[in-house]
C-alpha cells in the first residue's frame, strides 16, 4: 500500500553561507552577494560590508522560481 505524499513546509529556518548558496544554486559567490544586495535573496550581514547570512528558505524558493524559466 502506497501513502499519498502530502505538501511539506519548513516551519522553521536556518541561515547558510555565500558558498552554500552558490553550491545549492549553482552560481558564484559574486552572484548569490548580488542577490542578497538587490534584496532577491533574505539575508543580512554581520557588518556593513562582513559576510552575509542568507534564509535557507529563501534560496530554495528562488531555485524552485528560477526552474520554472529553464
Amino acid at each position: 500500500m502506497r501513502r499519498e505524499q502530502k505538501d511539506v513546509r519548513i516551519v522553521s529556518s536556518t541561515e547558510v553561507t555565500t558558498g552554500v548558496a552558490a553550491r545549492l544554486l549553482k552560481v558564484s559567490q559574486d552572484t548569490i552577494s548580488r542577490l542578497c544586495e538587490e534584496g532577491i535573496l533574505r539575508a543580512r550581514r554581520v557588518r556593513e560590508t562582513g559576510w552575509w547570512f542568507i534564509d535557507y528558505n529563501s534560496v530554495i524558493e528562488y531555485d524552485v522560481k528560477i526552474r520554472s524559466f529553464r
